[in-house]
């Protein structure tokens, strides 16, 4: 019998056994998918989408995320997939950030819960009821309104403090100029999650707003 030489050179690999390119990300996309916004992780979402290259976000964005989106769309919250069609890819990994951190952690916790739903609710039948004499998307457009309102507040008081002190110089200047372009990009996604709340129908949001609050008191 010819003895077997072993030749570590040769890989011999079972294509069963090849991990799915993107594997990682199909837990948090499961929860994106389920509105489970008690377990998903957005820092960890955030960091691994920064960390894709150009051509790895297009893939992962085509096989995976699309559907993901394409899923919120119809049950929840209006995505403009057009937009994503239609920007490059870098400014596409940043929308995709924006949006998730919007419907998983800025919707739910600093809006509907902090601010909307005033009162806790025995059941989803009873918040279902109170939801149906609501015009949510007009109540949580407002509220992120009133959210713009603030953050221009609180730059005005803060630019009045630095021009009144008597440390006025163009350091203080430039901070000015760095906090004025920050309140604008925030203000710039503000009023594009207004456009998109205001998008969608009341029926979908309803349907969104019972998921946060199953998965997060129930």
């Amino acid at each position: 019998m010819q003895e077997t030489i072993f030749d570590p050179t040769v890989i011999n690999i079972d294509a069963e056994a090849v991990d799915e390119p993107f594997e990682y990300f199909d837990p948090l996309l499961t929860e994106i998918k389920n509105i489970d916004i008690q377990n998903f992780n957005f820092e960890i979402f955030e960091k691994y989408i920064e960390e894709l290259t150009a051509d790895e976000f297009t893939e992962l964005w085509n096989s995976k995320l699309l559907p993901v989106m394409q899923e919120i769309n119809d049950k929840y919250l209006v995505v403009d997939l057009d937009e994503f069609a239609h920007s490059d890819t870098e400014t596409n990994q940043i929308m995709t950030i924006k949006y998730i951190e919007f419907l998983m952690s800025v919707l739910p916790y600093k809006i509907v819960f902090a601010k909307y739903l005033k009162k806790p609710f025995a059941s989803l039948s009873e918040l279902s009821s109170w939801l149906d004499s609501r015009d949510i998307s007009e109540d949580i457009g407002q509220l992120l309104e009133d959210e713009i309102v603030v953050i221009k507040n609180m730059y005005d008081l803060i630019k009045t403090t630095i021009y009144e002190s008597k440390k006025t110089n163009k350091e203080f200047q430039q901070r000015i100029d760095k906090l004025a372009s920050y309140i604008k990009y925030e203000k710039d996604f503000k009023n594009y999650f207004i456009d998109i709340v205001k998008d969608t129908e009341d029926e979908n949001l309803k349907n969104l707003i019972l998921k946060y609050y199953a998965n997060e008191y129930l």
